[in-house]
């Protein structure tokens, strides 16, 4: 009898996981895209709350935020893999078409992060406005109530920080500060920073919405070598931004709860699944998020948000 080659092998290996993987069936995890560190405590979340179901998680995302047909199409294909449900941070108010398919097929579909409408079982994000107040009030506080802040956006089609940023220049100006920059630092970066460091001088304070625009607006500061810091107040976190915390260069984030989030949607998902109803039609879950300067850093709760087990 003729052997079969390692390679031949191997690949009845995988075909047979994918099989077996299917016949288990998954749930679809599918981030926004971008923020790598963000969606990377949202997937540990959605892990966790997998454990001892008998189901996994695919999670697969859009390398930009701004492109709904890419997130259509990985729904799609999380279809045909055989997930029972959907958990998705909708790009475009265009992905309620992709949820209405899903309802027909019996498919349940949960949004995290972002509501963009829709026929979905539940909603689970930020209240990303709110958030943004918050970041608002801070800069006042730290500015005193005068000053000149820049806000260096992430990208205009993007709703959950437009939200933030909307929110951060309504409590700012209504605190007695004054927005002298706005700029977008998607789809071109360089000319926003380029922008932004012809201000830079006139500025006192700057926020940015993400985690992704807070490392990009640190570097630009910290290449500027002013001997003048700027009050620096941003969204989420990673090793790099609680390293510029610890250093001073950052003032305060605004932390959200990407862990719980990711698993607190696939254990509503699991619900669904097993036909068992949610608390309400279309349930509301509002995460609450956290300021962390240096000061609070090192506290118990703040250690738990930065590095969370299940909850």
């Amino acid at each position: 009898m003729a052997r079969i080659s390692p390679l031949l092998q191997l690949l009845l290996l995988l075909s047979a996981l994918v099989s077996q993987a299917q016949a288990e069936g998954c749930v679809g995890v599918v981030p926004a895209g971008g923020s790598k560190e963000y969606w990377r405590q949202v997937e540990a979340g959605a892990e966790s709350a997998v454990k001892g179901s008998g189901l996994s998680i695919y999670f697969r995302g859009p390398g930009r935020e701004d492109t709904p047909l890419a997130q259509a199409k990985i729904i799609d294909m999380l279809v045909q893999r055989g997930c029972k449900a959907v958990v998705v941070a909708p790009v475009s108010s265009r992905i309620a078409d992709t949820v209405a398919a899903l309802n027909a097929k019996g498919i349940p579909a949960i949004y995290i992060d972002r509501d963009m409408g829709g026929d979905v079982a539940a909603v689970i994000a930020t209240n990303n406005f709110q958030a943004g107040v918050l970041a608002g009030e801070q800069m006042v506080a730290a500015l005193q109530g005068s000053g000149r802040v820049a806000v260096m956006r992430k990208h205009a089609q993007v709703q959950s920080t437009t939200l933030r940023e909307e929110g951060f220049i309504q409590a700012a100006r209504a605190g007695g500060l004054e927005v002298v920059f706005e700029g977008y630092m998607e789809p071109d970066s360089v000319r926003a920073l380029a922008d932004f460091h012809a201000v830079l001088p006139q500025v006192d304070g700057v926020f940015a919405p993400n985690d992704h625009t807070v490392a990009t607006t640190l570097a630009a500061l910290r290449r500027a070598k002013s001997s003048d810091r700027k009050v620096l107040i941003g969204f989420d976190s990673s090793p790099l931004l609680i390293e510029g915390l610890q250093q001073g260069w950052i003032t305060g984030l605004v932390v959200q709860q990407p862990y719980a989030m990711g698993y607190q949607s696939v254990q509503l998902a699991l619900q669904l699944i097993s036909g068992q109803p949610l608390a309400e039609p279309r349930q509301e879950i509002a995460l609450p998020v956290s300021y962390v300067t240096r000061n609070n850093l090192d506290s118990p709760e703040i250690a738990r948000l930065l590095r969370p087990e299940a909850p």
